[in-house]
């Protein structure tokens, strides 16, 4: 098995706010599509801004950090947050790593899930005007703790704040003026987010030799916000 894309093949990426809603984007591999894992892969860059790939894994650079760079957009921020944070917590996201992509030019999000129904069900409205956040009650451990831009900028999570689970006041539906003022609100912001729109299957020895591969070499160029919980998500 090629482990990694080294002929730097390309696939589309899709962002439906640019201009050009469909570019050739380099995905560091091309999943097998055995299954019955499935892969949300994102392509992000930030127009007119040269030093966003050797700044965004700095602590500290609020230019470069997405969330922090957009904090008008915090309603919408906060039910997308939440969204995410209970699937890592649920195990629904088998692991999550960002990582410098310097083939496309861009920071690439990385999310293998646990099916690709998983994935439409929880971003692909068809017709519905929201989406339940299903809320998890169990820590999973290898969700790595968030951080607040909502308090006082430390790691106290208040109430609310969609950053963390069995939380009374955290949203129970992300909605679709939600996602798409996010969407929208990115890309007038300066970011140019694509998806893999096809979320394509991948078996669970590819994902885990590919994690493996990425833990092992890990550098300042690789931030892991889920890691692989052996016990949610058995071989």
């Amino acid at each position: 098995m090629v482990l990694f894309n080294t002929e730097k093949n390309k696939v589309f990426g899709f962002n439906e706010y640019s201009d050009q809603q469909q570019i050739d984007c380099i995905p560091l591999f091309f999943p097998d599509n055995v299954g019955p894992w499935s892969l949300r892969y994102v392509w992000m860059k930030k127009r007119n801004d040269q030093n966003f790939l050797e700044n965004y894994h700095s602590v500290g650079d609020s230019k470069s950090n997405v969330r922090k760079s957009t904090l008008h957009l915090e309603s919408s921020w906060i039910p997308y947050n939440c969204l995410m944070i209970n699937q890592g917590h649920l195990g629904n996201i088998v692991w999550r790593i960002k990582i410098t992509n310097p083939w496309n030019q861009s920071i690439d999000i990385i999310e293998v899930w646990r099916s690709r129904e998983i994935i439409i069900e929880n971003f692909v409205f068809d017709g519905k005007d929201k989406i339940e956040i299903k809320q998890a009650e169990i820590y999973n451990p290898e969700v790595q703790p968030a951080f607040s831009n909502l308090d006082q900028g430390g790691s106290g999570l208040k109430n609310g704040s969609g950053l963390t689970i069995n939380d009374p006041n955290s949203p129970k539906y992300y909605t679709k003026d939600q996602s798409e003022n996010l969407g929208k609100g990115l890309w007038d912001s300066g970011f140019d987010i694509r998806i893999w729109k096809d979320y394509p299957l991948i078996s669970k020895k590819q994902s885990l030799m590919i994690y493996n591969y990425l833990i092992e070499k890990r550098s300042e160029n690789i931030s892991i916000n889920t890691g692989w919980n052996k016990d949610l998500n058995p071989i």
